[in-house]
């Protein structure tokens, strides 16, 4: 997940929500706001995404206690098995 923030004048914290039906939300990860009046560039690596579907929207909560939310992105998580890629047959010579 990424997102970009503009004119941060304040302190802030990011609190990542995950959801798996896109209706309740829990905080699944925390960044920390660098506070700058440049355009930011901010990343999270889900390291532990359900199976399926998942929703996810960026909490932003300022040092004041005002939160705003992202909208909400969705993706599908497929589990990759290396033991389940075609394998090449041995020529018998």
């Amino acid at each position: 997940m990424s997102w970009t923030s503009k004119n941060e004048s304040e302190d802030c914290v990011y609190v990542i929500e995950r959801s798996t039906d896109g209706r309740e939300f829990k905080s699944a990860g925390i960044k920390e706001g660098i506070g700058s009046e440049i355009e930011l560039y901010y990343s999270w690596i889900d390291q532990t995404p359900p199976a399926g579907f998942a929703y996810y929207r960026v909490k932003k909560i300022t040092k004041e206690g005002t939160q705003l939310y992202s909208s909400v992105g969705s993706v599908i998580n497929q589990s990759s098995n290396f033991e389940n890629y075609a394998q090449g047959e041995e020529e018998n010579k």
